[in-house]
């Protein structure tokens, strides 16, 4: 064991820096917040053919938080749905595209 060993006060050294490191890794983990709580949202199209206004408050009554919007071409019809939900309570969080619905431009080969 020449030269490959570790003396006794190297090996206590590093032991109580390993302790220590586990500690400090433990007390972090410990502060961590809290995973965030799950919501209950539908997609737009589960809702009765009303007027966007009407769709949004009548999912805040049923008890939904969330709303999976369709994708839309039309930006301001995008920001008056926008300001619809958020009159309701209720947060667009995401959109849900159906198969027939392309999300990205097709590109063409030269």
């Amino acid at each position: 064991m020449d030269g490959i060993g570790v003396g006794r006060r190297s090996f206590l050294k590093l032991t109580a820096a390993a302790a220590a490191g586990v500690s400090l890794a433990g007390s972090a983990a410990a502060q961590a917040p809290a995973p965030r709580a799950w919501h209950k949202a539908l997609k737009i199209g589960m809702l009765p053919n009303l007027p966007d206004a009407e769709k949004f408050a009548l999912a805040k009554r049923c008890g939904w938080e969330g709303i999976d919007g369709s994708p839309m071409d039309d930006l301001d019809a995008a920001r008056a749905q926008a300001q619809a939900a958020k009159d309701a309570g209720v947060t667009i969080h995401g959109l849900v595209s159906g198969a027939g619905t392309r999300l990205s431009r097709r590109r063409t080969r030269r």
